[in-house]
């Protein structure tokens, strides 16, 4: 619901919020019809806790009851004297009239039902203890004595005395006697106006069935022109008397103007001096009296309803139906974690239950305004503003800050509303308070008057009511700004905006709060506000939750910055530029230390910020690596042209180029946006960051002694100038802080506007990217690189592929062919104009060499030395070590070796090579060693056993040596040509060194191949011959085992290629080095991730699988047997077998053999499969055709 939508009372819609109505008024009948008649008085009044008791108490000593219980309620009576303590406006005369009307009611009427049915209307539980009493308050007239001190005619004195039956009275008391029908009793103490003796008191109230009303005693003291003395004893005689326990059926009510604490009053500052001293010190002497009751008719936690009951129409129910609604709707919505965190923290949900339609904190801030802004009245001013508050809301006087206000905030006392300031906040201040009007001009909003603010538009509103610096923020944050301000400026108005009264201003915590339920960042908003509203103080960190925030009436520190600025030359801006960017390269909080989670690491190993070409040191412009050089001025066309020529890894940033640039204008957000900027339409980018360091050079040059200065000037002669100045000083120093911060972040803003290209020079010409964007915390040279990342100057990873690709197509060579010299090429990649390169650093390129190396496909000549495959030293190191990587390691300790460098290098391709390098290899090996070559399918040969397929065999196997006692040296005689199925011959001998017994050898052919003899005795050198006959095409082993003195001495093995038409042999690949038209026999599968790849080529292929799959976990072993020929069942059990994965410690084993029905082209499984490893392929080839 809107607000603004409730109902008002009359009264207060036409601003009769609080009347000055006296109890005189309405005894005498010459009060307002809505608080001369009963009824309408009990309708718009809220009965507080302490009223009640009041009515009560006060019937109960009518009535001589001293104990009752009502609503469950227990009620004590210990005094027949009833004090009011409380300051102006805080309920006492209001508590009074409900005691005489009530009072009245019961005296004129005998109707009960009729009388308890009128006071029910005001309470249930006084209208319960009348119908309760009736017959005990009816027995006997009631008389009610009103004595308002404001009134001659109920207060006479000797200044005014009454004349009455004959009688000239002169006092209170003789008043009082003649009211009760006993004033003889009293006559010669009125007579010669000294005070009553307690017992002649005692007999005048004593079952006199009297209820005395007596207001505003203060006035009595100061106009009756009776002695103090006289007053005060006659106070004291009467709390004595009516403080006896014997004292009965009288009931007398005091209200006195001051704040009770204990049993103590105390006078507000604005109260010191309205009465006489004498009045404080006669008060407390009568709460000395044991049994005097004192009840304070409204305390703070009754604002809220007090303000319900006399502003609007609605009941209780109504109004609680309607919070209901409110937090139905709102409790919901998704609010920035800032503000739920304060909400929830606060207990807003379960708060606004109780002081809907008003937001708490509205509360809070007016009992701040009423009770310490001492000028003003409790209560009765609290409802002046607030009545005021409502009926702006409602005229829509507030539209233009909130346009469907849900709940009365704390930002809608309507402070730029000049009547409602001067009649409200502002009336009577002192003239301390008053220079808050100025502040509000300056920071919040300038007050215009009623009729002129109901004209103006929205635009209109935040042009000439909002405060300069607020107007030219955006929509939103000048919403929002105006509301925090206006918060924080009715806050620093009752602490007057000085430290010492740090206590009274809002917490950032605070200010979230007195603006939520709200979906906006807070502060986000509060950090603008520091930045631009000139007396604005934050003590604390500004980012925590508990600084305070307040207007402060020292003088904005803006006016020491102009005139400061004035002496900042262009040249000074443009050496703090180059601070700017000094400290950007590091990361802006601190050089040497960029901000946590940013690097400094960047492709640019030398950066260096500089005002012409002629300051840029050699070792940037001769630099191996990439650099980037940063101008902190503008540079001319053809001076950039030949600093970049030759030079491809050197980029520059400069706020714009002179010939081949146009400057950028300054974007409308800028002159808008920051006011330093404001006159300055027609400017470049470059003219405002200029402008802005100007600003930033001069805020800091502004020392201690200066803010002492300023400081010292505003507080001249002030009664608390020594007391303040440190504290102001030490604010200053901080507003100093803030506006440096401010200026900080418009530079940094300004150097994004101006750097937003990036120079380079490609094959001869002058190039740019557009669109960097430097951020102001991570470290300047990061960020360029990643922005030439995304522009593709820079590669994603400089690899091996890249690397032969700027050797074949940028230099024209062949990669298998030619030479790569390293050190050439890395000059070329530097130096060139003739090709579009990469940016790259000297670290990208040789990670890149070194990722050739590691290949082995390329072998490493150093000052005409040759190396290439590694040799390990046993068969375990090369099964465990990285090949690549330990060849690696071996060339870079060659280099170190030879105090040569990595520019010395050259790579031949391996094929090149192999051949010299095999014989080099094979002359080198030591007579007591043999190398052996494993190959990737775990076979181990002699390396001069191998035969077939020699150098594929070499290059993807690994080799290492193998210690032998009794060296074996084969010789064997084959024919060049060996045929499938005919008959060959072999001849050779067998010698071993070191042996001298008879030696035997046994041979071993593989499947297939048929050999005739296979064993052969005698000694070393021991002559063999022999047959064989391949019965089909294919590569076979025969396996040689020699045996001596019992003993295995040696195993060797034979290869022989057997010709055909077709040939079958294993491979773990078939995208490398097999024919298109080979064909599949055979599938094997031992990793898990390929099992899918399997499935797809058996739906296509039919055929059978068989194998297992074994899962180990903590809790147990899974083990399947397959022997299937569906490939949907496989894909059934393979579902299973992921989900059981996840509880296994390691991956599933596998051992799967899919044979297809048929042969399978080796192209279409290829093109099934998503990678090779893992799998073994059983595969025919054809070889050629068998001769005539």
């Amino acid at each position: 619901m809107d607000v603004r939508e409730l109902k008002i009372r009359p009264e207060a819609e036409n601003l009769r919020y609080e009347p000055a109505v006296d109890l005189g008024d309405v005894a005498r009948g010459q009060a307002p019809h809505f608080m001369q008649e009963p009824i309408e008085f009990f309708e718009r009044t809220h009965l507080t806790d302490n009223m009640r008791s009041l009515i009560i108490k006060s019937l109960m000593n009518l009535t001589g009851l001293r104990e009752t219980i009502v609503k469950g309620r227990r009620y004590n009576v210990v005094s027949n004297l009833i004090l009011l303590p409380s300051d102006i406006g805080g309920g006492k005369t209001h508590a009074l009239i409900l005691l005489y009307h009530i009072t009245n009611i019961i005296i004129n009427s005998n109707n009960r039902e009729e009388v308890v049915k009128e006071l029910r209307i005001l309470d249930e539980a006084v209208a319960e203890f009348v119908e309760k009493n009736w017959s005990n308050l009816k027995v006997n007239p009631i008389k009610v004595v009103v004595i308002d001190c404001k009134c001659s005619e109920l207060a006479p004195s000797p200044a005014k005395p009454i004349r009455i039956a004959g009688k000239e009275i002169k006092t209170l008391w003789g008043y009082l006697g003649y009211e009760l029908g006993r004033y003889d009793l009293l006559r010669y103490a009125d007579e010669n106006c000294t005070a009553p003796y307690a017992d002649d008191l005692f007999r005048v109230l004593n079952e006199s069935r009297a209820l005395i009303l007596i207001d505003e005693i203060g006035r009595y003291y100061d106009e009756s022109k009776l002695s103090h003395h006289v007053i005060s004893a006659f106070l004291m005689n009467l709390a004595e008397t009516m403080s006896k326990y014997a004292v009965s059926k009288v009931s007398a009510v005091l209200s006195v103007p001051y704040e009770a604490g204990g049993r103590e009053v105390e006078a507000r500052p604005s109260m010191q001096y309205v009465h006489s001293p004498e009045l404080i010190e006669a008060v407390n002497k009568v709460l000395s009296r044991p049994n005097v009751e004192i009840l304070k008719p409204v305390e703070r936690q009754d604002l809220a309803n007090i303000l319900k009951k006399r502003i609007f129409s609605h009941s209780r129910e109504e109004l609680e139906s309607l919070a209901e609604k409110f937090i139905s709707k709102e409790v919901g919505k998704e609010y920035p974690n800032q503000v739920r965190k304060v909400l929830d923290d606060r207990g807003f949900w379960k708060s606004i239950r109780k002081t809907f339609p008003f937001h708490p904190c509205y509360l809070e801030l007016l009992e701040k305004l009423a009770y310490k802004l001492h000028y003003l009245q409790r209560t009765r001013d609290a409802l002046k503003i607030t009545v005021h508050t409502v009926l702006a809301l409602r005229e829509g006087m507030l539209n233009h800050i909130e346009e469907k206000p849900a709940l009365i905030m704390p930002y809608h006392i309507p402070i730029f509303i000049n009547e409602a300031l001067n009649e409200t906040i502002l009336r009577n201040a002192p003239k301390e308070y008053m220079v808050f009007r100025l502040i509000l001009s300056s920071n919040v909003a300038e007050p215009k008057n009623y009729e002129e603010l109901k004209k103006l538009s929205f635009q209109e509103f935040y042009s000439s009511v909002a405060a300069r610096p607020l107007r030219d923020l955006k929509e939103e944050e000048a919403k929002l700004g105006l509301k925090l301000s206006a918060i924080i400026w009715l806050h620093s108005l009752i602490g007057l905006g000085l430290p010492m009264n740090m206590g009274d201003f809002p917490t950032t915590a605070d200010l979230i709060y007195s603006v939520s339920p709200t979906d906006l960042d807070v502060k986000g908003t509060l950090g603008i506000l520091r930045s631009i509203l000139p007396q604005l103080i934050v003590h604390g960190d500004p980012d925590s939750d508990t600084a305070r925030w307040f207007f402060t009436s020292i003088p904005s520190i803006d006016e020491l910055v102009e005139v400061l600025k004035k002496n900042v030359t262009d040249e000074m801006a443009k050496e703090r530029l180059a601070q700017f960017i000094e400290d950007g390269l590091e990361g802006k909080r601190g050089r040497g230390r960029p901000p946590r989670g940013y690097s400094k690491e960047s492709i640019f190993t030398a950066s260096k910020v500089v005002k012409s070409v002629n300051d840029i040191p050699s070792e940037v412009l001769d630099s191996r690596d990439p650099s980037l050089v940063i101008f902190v001025d503008i540079v001319h066309e053809n001076k950039l042209r030949d600093l970049l020529k030759g030079r491809n890894n050197l980029i520059v940033l400069a706020p714009y180029i002179t010939g081949y640039d146009q400057p950028q204008k300054l974007a409308v957000e800028d002159v808008k946006g920051i006011k330093e900027l404001t006159s300055m339409k027609e400017a470049t980018s470059w003219d405002g960051l200029i402008e802005l360091l100007r600003y930033y050079e001069a805020i800091g040059s502004i020392d201690e002694k200066q803010l002492a200065a300023l400081a010292g000037e505003k507080l001249a002669h002030r009664e608390y100038e020594g007391t303040l100045l440190d504290d102001i000083i030490n604010l200053l120093k901080k507003k100093v802080e803030s506006k440096k911060q401010y200026y900080y972040r418009h530079v940094w803003n300004m150097i994004n506007r101006c750097y937003t290209k990036a120079y380079y020079s490609r094959q001869g010409k002058l190039l740019h990217e557009d669109g960097l964007s430097l951020e102001s915390d991570e470290p300047l040279a990061p960020i360029v690189e990643r922005f030439l990342r995304e522009k593709g100057l820079i590669p994603e990873e400089f690899n091996k592929d890249g690397l032969l690709s700027i050797f074949s197509n940028y230099l024209g060579k062949d990669v298998k062919e030619d030479e790569i010299d390293v050190g050439n090429l890395w000059s070329f990649i530097r130096s060139t104009d003739k090709a579009n390169v990469p940016l790259i650093s000297w670290k990208m390129f040789l990670n890149a060499i070194k990722e050739l190396i590691k290949t082995l496909d390329y072998a490493v000549m150093i000052k005409g030395k040759l190396f290439w495959k590694h040799v390990f030293e046993n068969k375990q190191k090369a099964d465990t070590e990285e090949e690549g990587e330990v060849f690696l390691q071996k060339i870079s300790e060659y280099i170190t070796e030879l105090r040569s460098s990595w520019e010395d290098v050259k790579l031949v391709y391996w094929e090149k090579i192999f051949n010299k390098w095999l014989n080099e290899t094979i002359s080198r090996i030591p007579e007591d060693k043999v190398i052996k070559v494993k190959d990737r399918s775990g076979n181990v040969y002699d390396i001069r056993d191998i035969k077939i397929e020699t150098e594929i065999t070499i290059k993807t196997g690994r080799l290492f040596y193998e210690e032998k006692k009794y060296p074996v040296k084969i010789d064997i005689e084959l024919p060049e040509e060996k045929w499938e199925k005919r008959e060959y011959p072999i001849r050779g001998s067998i010698a071993i060194s070191n042996f001298d017994d008879e030696i035997y050898v046994k041979l071993t052919p593989s499947k297939g191949l048929y050999l005739e003899p296979t064993e052969f005795k005698g000694k070393s050198p021991l002559n063999i011959s022999l047959k064989f006959r391949g019965e089909m095409a294919g590569n076979y082993e025969i396996k040689m085992e020699i045996f001596g003195g019992g003993k295995l001495l040696d195993t060797r093995i034979l290869m022989l290629e057997v010709k055909g038409e077709w040939i079958t042999q294993e491979v773990e690949l078939i995208s490398e080095g097999v024919p298109k038209d080979a064909k599949i026999t055979c599938i094997e599968v031992y990793k898990d991730e390929r099992v899918p790849d399997l499935i797809r080529i058996w739906k296509s292929y039919a055929g059978k699988l068989s194998g297992d799959v074994e899962i180990l976990s903590k809790n147990g072993e899974v083990a399947l047997n397959l022997n299937i020929t569906d490939p949907k069942l496989l894909e059934l059990i393979w579902s299973t077998v992921n989900n059981l994965k996840r509880l296994a410690d390691n991956p599933p084993e596998v051992r799967l053999t899919y044979t297809p029905e048929g042969e399978v082209n080796v192209l279409d499984v290829s093109n099934k499969i998503l990678a090779e490893d893992g799998f073994k392929f059983i595969i025919r080839r054809r070889i050629a055709n068998e001769p005539d």
